[in-house]
C-alpha cells in the first residue's frame, strides 16, 4: 500500500469512528428526553441542576431544552438556576 493509500485509510477509520460516536450520542440523547418528556417542572429543574454540578451535559442540555419547550423557560431564568 502507497502512503496516499495508508492515508485514505486512516482517514475512513476516523470518520467512521466519529460517525458512530455521533449515532451513539444521538440515540443517548434520544432515550434521556423519552424518560424525562413526563417530568414536572420541579424535576426538570433538579435535574437540571444536578447534571449541571456533575457535568453531564446530555442530562443539562436535554432538561434545559424540555424547560424551554414545556414551560417557556427563557435562557437567562435557566442561567439564575445554577446558583
Amino acid at each position: 500500500m502507497g502512503f496516499w493509500d495508508s492515508l485514505g485509510k486512516i482517514a475512513g477509520e476516523i470518520v467512521e469512528k466519529g460517525v458512530n460516536d455521533l449515532k451513539k450520542t444521538a440515540g443517548d440523547l434520544r432515550n434521556i428526553r423519552e424518560e424525562m418528556e413526563n417530568y414536572s417542572e420541579s424535576e426538570l429543574v433538579s435535574a437540571y441542576k444536578s447534571a449541571r454540578r456533575r457535568g453531564d451535559y446530555k442530562v443539562s442540555s436535554t432538561a434545559k431544552r424540555l424547560l424551554k419547550e414545556n414551560y417557556d423557560y427563557e435562557d437567562w431564568e435557566i442561567d439564575r438556576l445554577e446558583f
